[in-house]
Parts: structure tokens; C-alpha cells; sequence
């Protein structure tokens, strides 16, 4: 049917057939029906008004300029594809667009505003897309294409029953998804767009595949992306918040996550990355308030500093990679801990005032190391330090396996240092003597053998200070007549003692096997060096002095104290045969809990259409005139 001007088929009007096409400039079907019985409909307009109407038929094919489906209007192909070939305005405000195939959809602008596309396939190309309270599902492929799409409070969603879909989302300016949903169920999906808004908003792909995300700019805030498969995201830039809050947001993958940042990333109290599987975290620089937790192997890397005040926790190994490592917040706050195997491979200096620790082994490069919390390994720790170890007051370093110290030189100030194998120090791996070791009324403990190699090795109180005072006072003088009396007949005699006015614990090395010292000058002032087997020290200077009865020196071997030095200071003690208690304990190195594995299910927002029935038209009935009868009737 050709209509050069407008049709009218509203107020109820019905049009059908099996196969119908219509060409029409202006066809008003508001509360209208426009049905093929069993074929295609097929209708080529300028303007077509559906409001509250209805086009259906096996297959859909509409083109134009605009179509109108608002106001519950509804597009339907009970067994094929609708395609909707616009060149303006798709005006689906509270409509329904409904393919059992294919829907393919066209324009320069999608309104869908709390109105539904659906397809088992959905295909949508437009400028602006604007979903807001509204839903488009797809069952198998989507396919969405603009430059803006806004889907607030929205459903865009492919459940993908099948698990052989694709579901793909690119938007060259702003997806606005800010308390909205995007649900992917499909084996793999991608989604690219140059501004990604989710605050409030949920990104999720339930399928066992990878979800690509490419964003130029991001703002996450108190938003979720999860994922039953991996995640890869690429990212420039996060948008900046309100004052001092991150806009990352929570992400959570079962099986990996990939992130990577061109810019700083900053986690606070409200962001979390989680993986059930591996996690790799790569920005310019990491500030973590938050959360990052694996079950798999944990990487961060970046050429700037990592700053942690938070967790940082894996149940497998851990690769870190970084400038600077700063943990601070006190022995509550920041903690980086691993079951596995960890290494940390850092250009600058690692300072430690919280909790870093290792359930396999520990391996530490850094230019510079300073530990004013707990750090150790269950198993064999390997630090390394192009300068200084300095071991603070009150702190723990220790290793379940061997211990291998190497820096210039290594400073432990009231600090304890126990490991349950054996333990050197030197400057580097070839056992060259470091520069100087400095035990300030700390402990140095090994259960194994224990050798220290530096130039200069003290072993000291960090504060001691006596004072000698009179016990007793007693005067004696000659008897004799005044006339012969002299000064030197009379005797004073007083009778000294120290009394310590200033204390600390005394400095304590101690190995439960052999304990061997090499340098040049090694000084035991106060303080104690003992084995329970062989102690050995070969040295230029030997000083084994006691500043007061109270703070004696003592050097003491299960088996022989051997002294190999030109020069021997001695005025303390020196026992063979003498065995010691060593005191130290391991640290804690357990981590958080197992990250929990993401489930999740789709199922459609979407109500069947029921198809609309054509009532038959009624059936005239012909009827034999008797014309005389009829005749007499008039008047």
C-alpha cells in the first residue's frame, strides 16, 4: 500500500494482513495496530506515531526520519529480526521494542528513557543513547555504538544464556552510568569509551572469559566493577573527587585482574582491588588507604613510590616493583603480607613502620632500608641495602630459614633480629667485611650459625652512666705528744662505689650454633657475645671491657672462645664451656582471609510480549427482499 500523504489508523484502528508493506509520509498508528499475520511488516515513513500502538509481525522493517513508540508503545517480531533505519529520532520514552531475532536500530538519536529494547541480538548505532531508567537486553550480542550514552539509573545488559556471545560497548565521548547497571553475561565482553561515570554505578560481566575495559577518564566513585572471568583495564586518568577522596571504587575478578593507570593511583578507605585468582597493578605512582588483596600471585609496579597505610595481601607470591616503599599508620596500619614467596625491588628506600612479611621466602633489594615495625619470613630473608639496615627501637626482623644481611653497614638500636637458621652480614654477597655493625642494647639471635663481617663491630649499651660515690669514711692517727704532731700522722681512708645513674639493656649476639666475627676493630662494651658452639673473632682490636661491676663484658662459648687479634683490650669476662639460652621469637606472618569467589546470575527484566490478536471481521449475511413487502411499508 502507497500513501502519498498521511495515513490515519489510530483510536483503535486495526490494519492486517499476512504480509503487509506500507509506504506512507506521516502515518498515525496511536492506539492502532499495524499486523502481517504471518510474514514481514514493512512500513517506509518520514514520521511515524506509535504511541500507545502496536507494529508487529514475524519481521520488523522500519526506515525514516523519526519514529514515536512512546507511551507504551510496541514494536514486535514474533519469530525474526526488527531493523529501524532512522535518519533523526528513535522517541522510545516509556515504549517497548521486542525482536525474537535480531533488533538493529539506526539513528542519530536513541531516546529510551524507562522504555525496553530487547533482542536476542541487539545492535545499536547512534550520536546520543539515552537510557536513563530504561532497559536494553540483549541475549546472545550486543553491539552498542555512540558518542554519548547516558544509562542512569539504566539496564544495558547481555545475559547471553548460551555462553557463546560477545557483548561490545563503545562510546566515543561519556558513558554515564552513574547508579546505573551494565550486565554482561556474555564469554567475553569489551567496553571502551573516552569517560566512563560510575559513581554508585555497577559494571558487571558474568561470563568466564575477559573483560576489556579502555576509559580515558574514570570516576568510580563508591562504584563496582566485577567479574566472574579476568579483567583487563586500561586506563589514563581518575577524574578527581570530593576532598581527599579517591574515585576508584571496588573491583572484583575471579579469576585475574589487570589494572594499569597512567597517573598516580590513590586507594582510600572506600576503594578495594580484589582477584580470587592473580592481580596486576601497574600505575605512576600506588597510594593504597584501601584495600588490594589476591588469592594468586600478586604484582605491583610502578616508577614512582608505593605508600601504604592499609593491607596489601596475596595467598600466593608477591612481586613488587618501586621507587620508594614507605609503610606507615603504626603496627595497625600499613601491612603487606604474602603466603608465597615474595621479592621487592626497589631504586630507593624502603622504610618500614607497620607490617611486612612472607610465608615463603623473602628477597629485599633496596638502596636504603630502614625498619621501624615487624618484617621477616617464615622462610630464608634476603635483604639487601646499597647503604644502610637500620633495625629501630622495639622492632622485629627475623626469617624462619636462613637470614643474609649485605649493606655498608647495619645499625640495630634496641631492636631484636632473630632468625631460626643461620644469619651473616657483610657488605655484599662475596662476604667482603661492610664498613660497620653498630647492636645498641638490641639482639642479634640465631639458632644456627651466626656470622658478621664489618670493619668496625660494636656491641654496646646504647646509654649506661655511673658514678663513683664514698661507701665509708674512716680516720686513723698516731698518738704522740702535741709538740711532735704532724698532718702525716693522721690516716684517712674511704672506701668507693659505683652507682649507675643511667641504664640500658645490655647489647646481646647470640647464635645457638657457631658465632664468627671478622674486622678490623671489634668492640664488646658491656655487653654480651655468646654460643653454644665455638666463638671465633679475628680482628686488628679486640675490646672486651666492662665500664662497671654492673655492666660486665661477657664473651661465652659452649665449646672455645678463639681470639684471633694483635691488639686485646680485657678486663671482662671470657667462659669456655658455657652454654646460652637464646631468647627470640618469630613475627606473625599471616595474611587477610582468601578473597571470596564472585557469583553471579542474569536473569531478564524483560516481560514476554504476548502477541496482539486481530479480531476477524464481521461477516455481513445476505438475506432474500421481498419488494412488495417493502413496497407497502413506504408511505
Amino acid at each position: 500500500m502507497t500513501v502519498s500523504d498521511s495515513l490515519d489508523n489510530s483510536n483503535a484502528g486495526t490494519i492486517a494482513a499476512d504480509t503487509l508493506s506500507l509506504d506512507v509520509a506521516v502515518l498515525d498508528n496511536r492506539q492502532g495496530l499495524l499486523a502481517a499475520q504471518g510474514g514481514i511488516l514493512a512500513v517506509d515513513f518520514s514520521t511515524l506515531r506509535n504511541q500507545g500502538g502496536a507494529l508487529q509481525g514475524n519481521e520488523v522493517l522500519l526506515s525514516g526520519d523519526t519514529l514515536i513508540n512512546a507511551e507504551e508503545g510496541l514494536i514486535s517480531s514474533l519469530d525474526g529480526n526488527v531493523t529501524t533505519v532512522l535518519s533523526d529520532t528513535l522517541d522510545n520514552r516509556g515504549g517497548k521494542v521486542v525482536a525474537n531475532g535480531t533488533l538493529d536500530i539506526d539513528p542519530a538519536l536513541i531516546d529510551n528513557r524507562n522504555g525496553e529494547l530487547a533482542g536476542k541480538h541487539v545492535m545499536l548505532a547512534a550520536d546520543h543513547l539515552d537510557n536513563a531508567q530504561g532497559i536494553i537486553e540483549a541475549n546472545g550480542i550486543l553491539t552498542v555504538s555512540a558518542d554519548t550514552l547516558l544509562n542512569t539509573l539504566g539496564n544495558l545488559r547481555n545475559l547471553d544464556k548460551s555462553g557463546s556471545g560477545d557483548s561490545r560497548l563503545s562510546v566515543a565521548d561519556t558513558l554515564d552510568n552513574q547508579s546505573g547497571r551494565i550486565e554482561l553475561g556474555s564469554q567475553t565482553a569489551h567496553l571502551e569509551t573516552g569517560t566512563l561515570l560510575n559513581a554508585q554505578g555497577l559494571v558487571t560481566h558474568a561470563g568466564n572469559g575477559l573483560l576489556t575495559l579502555v576509559a580515558e577518564r574514570l570516576d568510580n566513585t563508591d562504584g563496582l566493577v566485577n567479574g566472574t572471568g579476568r579483567g583487563l583495564v586500561m586506563l589514563d586518568t581518575l577524574l578527581p573527587g570530593d576532598t581527599g577522596k579517591s574515585t576508584l571504587g571496588r573491583w572484583h575478578f575471579n579469576t585475574a585482574l589487570s589494572l594499569a593507570l597512567d597517573q598516580a593511583l590513590t586507594l582510600d578507605s572506600n576503594s578495594r582491588l580484589a582477584s580470587a585468582g592473580d592481580l596486576t597493578l601497574k600505575a605512576a605512582r600506588i597510594d593504597n588507604a584501601g584495600g588490594i588483596a589476591a588469592n594468586g600471585t600478586l604484582t605491583l609496579t610502578t616508577a614512582g613510590d608505593i605508600h601504604n597505610r592499609a593491607v596489601i595481601s596475596t595467598r600466593g607470591d608477591l612481586h613488587l616493583q618501586a621507587r620508594h616503599l614507605t609503610q606507615d599508620g603504626g603496627r595497625l596500619g600499613g601491612r603487606l603480607a604474602s603466603v608465597g614467596n615474595a621479592t621487592y625491588r626497589l631504586s630507593g628506600d624502603l622504610d618500614n613502620h607497620g607490617r611486612l612479611v612472607s610465608g615463603g621466602d623473602l628477597d629485599i633489594a633496596t638502596a636504603d632500608f630502614n625498619n621501624q615495625g615487624t618484617l621477616g619470613s617464615d622462610g630464608h630473608l634476603t635483604l639487601a641495602s646499597q647503604t644502610a639496615i637500620d633495625n629501630g627501637a622495639d622492632t622485629l626482623l627475623f626469617a624462619g630459614g636462613d637470614m643474609s644481611l649485605t649493606a655498608k653497614q647495619l645499625f640495630n638500636r634496641y631492636g631484636n633480629i632473630y632468625v631460626m637458621g643461620d644469619m651473616a652480614f657483610a657488605r655484599n654477597a662475596q662476604h667482603d667485611m661492610a664498613e660497620r655493625l653498630e647492636n645498641r642494647s638490641g639482639t642479634i639471635e640465631a639458632e644456627g650459625n651466626l656470622s658478621l663481617n664489618a670493619k668496625d663491630i660494636l656491641n654496646t649499651k646504647e646509654v649506661f652512666a655511673a658514678e663513683t660515690l664514698p661507701l665509708e669514711t674512716s680516720i686513723d692517727y698516731t698518738k704522740a705528744p702535741v709538740e711532735w704532731f704532724t698532718t702525716s700522722d693522721v690516716n684517712i681512708q674511704e672506701i668507693m662505689r659505683d652507682e649507675v645513674v643511667l641504664d640500658s639493656p645490655k647489647g646481646v649476639i647470640a647464635s645457638g650454633s657457631n658465632l664468627a666475627l671478622r674486622g678490623e676493630r671489634v668492640i664488646n662494651d658491656s655487653s654480651a657475645m655468646m654460643a653454644n658452639g665455638d666463638v671465633t673473632i679475628v680482628a686488628d682490636k679486640v675490646e672486651n671491657t666492662s665500664q662497671a661491676s654492673e655492666a660486665s663484658a661477657v664473651i661465652s662459648a659452649g665449646g672455645r672462645v678463639i681470639i684471633d687479634a694483635t691488639d686485646i683490650l680485657q678486663n671482662g669476662e671470657i667462659h669456655n664451656n658455657t652454654r646460652t639460652q637464646l631468647t627470640g621469637e618469630l613475627g606473625n606472618t599471616g595474611t587477610q582471609g582468601p578473597v571470596w569467589s564472585l557469583s553471579v546470575s542474569l536473569d531478564s527484566l524483560i516481560d514476554e510480549v504476548i502477541p496482539r490478536t486481530v479480531e476477524p471481521p464481521e461477516v455481513v449475511s445476505r438475506r432474500e427482499i421481498n419488494w412488495q413487502e417493502e413496497l407497502h411499508r413506504m408511505p
